[in-house]
């Protein structure tokens, strides 16, 4: 049960990362847009798959990380049953 409580927040922050990410993006973006009156579609969606694919680069190594230490415990408990 412990570990399973321990998985719960790192996937709230692997979630979390991308949403804010774009988010903030697309924030940035509308105002620009808004400011300058250009309403190009193509203007808002390029940069957020950019800034959500660095996201990604980013936080990948911290991910494969947690993974691979829940899998070596979920491992471990199984070879103990």
């Amino acid at each position: 049960m412990q570990d399973h409580n321990r998985q719960i927040p790192l996937r709230r922050f692997k979630g979390r990362s991308f949403v804010v990410a774009g988010l903030a993006v697309g924030l940035i973006i509308s105002l620009f847009q808004a400011l300058t009156q250009i309403q190009e579609m193509t203007l808002v969606f390029v940069p957020k798959i950019i800034s959500i694919f660095v996201v990604l680069l980013v936080t990948l190594p911290f991910a494969g990380e947690a993974m691979y230490g829940l899998m070596t415990k979920i491992a471990a408990r199984i070879a103990a049953f």
